[in-house]
């Protein structure tokens, strides 16, 4: 981008990231815990996570390494180390506080856990414990009693680990929660309100999560630490590293149609016609590719 086309990148950047003016999230989260979630995370934290990924991803993938890439050499490259390959995602999550930590991992969450040895991963994993009861049982009577049931489930996985204290009729199978629980409530016989609880606070980390991990590309992307080509790769390799490692789908339509645009003139102006607009989006694409094709990222 020229100068003037870069000013214009910026001066679109409508700023999402910034939490606490994003009326549109603000609504968002809120209608969440006013449905009765419980968030690892108030908006200050979730701005202050939003800033420490933006700020690992510059470290991580400096200017210069893309400069390097594009041709463009200094005397000190060769003291230029790729820290790429230190800056792990598990060394990333070493610097994050536990409860950014758990909004990024999203496990199933009851209140009551600890953890179990993984023989497969030979390491210890968190564990949660869930327990439910028979209709028309008094919610308030311990664990112990005949008519109340309890399982422990792999935090992160979901799976049934300890099915010993389950119905009888239960115990030979293997399930996940999820199948658990739909298997419970087909008999149409049990309490199953604190598995409800789990699974809808699992499927709404999951929701927030994405949602932080959605403003923080745009973030990297509009960061003015940077020019905008260079965001652009970065805020890629962000949502390739974070699918990776955490099975997600991130998409990069939104990134790459924030790329498309003609910036070339401000968002004021008369809009294009059909022709003009068809020869803009198809300069974008090919300018695209070529970024892509000249990163080895």
């Amino acid at each position: 981008m020229t100068i003037k086309e870069a000013h214009n990148f910026y001066t679109q950047d409508e700023m999402r990231y910034d939490i606490m003016t994003n009326k549109e999230f603000l609504l968002w989260y809120n209608n969440l815990i006013n449905n009765g979630y419980i968030s690892y995370m108030n908006t200050l934290d979730i701005q202050e996570l939003i800033n420490n990924l933006v700020n690992w991803y510059e470290i991580k993938y400096p200017e210069k390494e893309f400069e390097k890439d594009n041709g463009i050499n200094y005397p000190d490259y060769k003291n230029l180390d790729n820290l790429a390959k230190y800056m792990t995602f598990d060394q990333l999550l070493y610097r994050l506080s536990n409860k950014e930590i758990s909004i990024l991992k999203c496990p199933y969450r009851t209140g009551c856990g600890g953890f179990y040895y993984n023989k497969e991963l030979e390491k210890d994993v968190p564990c949660s414990l869930v327990y439910f009861n028979r209709i028309n049982t008094s919610e308030e009577r311990p664990l112990f009693y005949r008519d109340t049931y309890n399982f422990e489930i792999d935090s992160l996985t979901g799976k049934v680990i300890y099915k010993l204290n389950l119905p009888k009729e239960l115990r030979n199978d293997n399930y996940n929660i999820e199948d658990l629980y739909k298997k419970l409530k087909s008999l149409d016989e049990y309490n199953l309100k604190e598995i409800e609880k789990c699974l809808k606070h699992k499927k709404y980390d999951e929701l927030l999560r994405n949602k932080i991990l959605e403003l923080t590309v745009l973030k990297i992307l509009y960061s003015k630490n940077t020019i905008p080509e260079y965001g652009y790769k970065r805020a890629r390799i962000f949502i390739d590293e974070f699918n990776q490692e955490l099975n997600l789908n991130l998409s990069k339509s939104e990134i790459d149609l924030i790329m498309m645009k003609d910036y070339s003139i401000n968002k004021e102006n008369m809009p294009l016609n059909e022709n003009e607009l068809k020869s803009m989006i198809k300069n974008r694409k090919r300018m695209i590719k070529e970024i892509k094709r000249n990163s080895k990222y």
